[in-house]
């Protein structure tokens, strides 16, 4: 759950795990400015996000699940974002470790389950090989070893 105090500073929000931890979560510029927007719709009341009775909502499936029936989506769940929002951040460059934090898992194994490369991202990633854009002497691997080898006779 997300408070409003935590809206004051955009670094984190604060969130129990289903652990039990307390735990923060990093907000970038677009989450922190829709929570202060939802903040400045939510009327004053200690929590950002109500429900039509302007009472706090308890879990997501207050309305996600509703939601996502409504919108007539089939075979979608709440962890559907978490798998999207890992193999975005994958996608993106951000290294498993990191991810692995920001998700909250205990092992990096958890983590590569959830973090699905699209196969365009695949394609992309071998096409750099060849796009010209390294200098070969550089990428050389044996020039590499061999100067290692030197370096170990001396």
């Amino acid at each position: 759950m997300v408070r409003p105090a935590f809206l004051a500073s955009p670094e984190s929000a604060n969130h129990s795990s289903k652990n039990g931890e307390i735990r923060y979560v990093p907000l970038n510029d677009e989450a922190s400015v829709a929570l202060r927007t939802a903040h400045k719709q939510s009327n004053g009341q200690p929590f950002v996000f109500l429900n039509r009775y302007g009472l706090r909502l308890v879990s997501p499936r207050e309305w996600f699940d509703p939601s996502v029936k409504g919108a007539g989506i089939e075979d979608f769940t709440w962890h559907c974002l978490r798998h999207t929002f890992a193999s975005r951040l994958v996608m993106a460059g951000v290294d498993l470790r990191t991810v692995q934090e920001l998700m909250g898992h205990k092992t990096i194994q958890m983590t590569v389950r959830y973090a699905h490369l699209a196969p365009k991202h695949q394609l992309n990633a071998v096409q750099r090989l060849c796009n010209g854009h390294f200098d070969n002497e550089l990428l050389d691997t044996r020039l590499s070893l061999r100067h290692e080898m030197r370096a170990r006779r001396l």
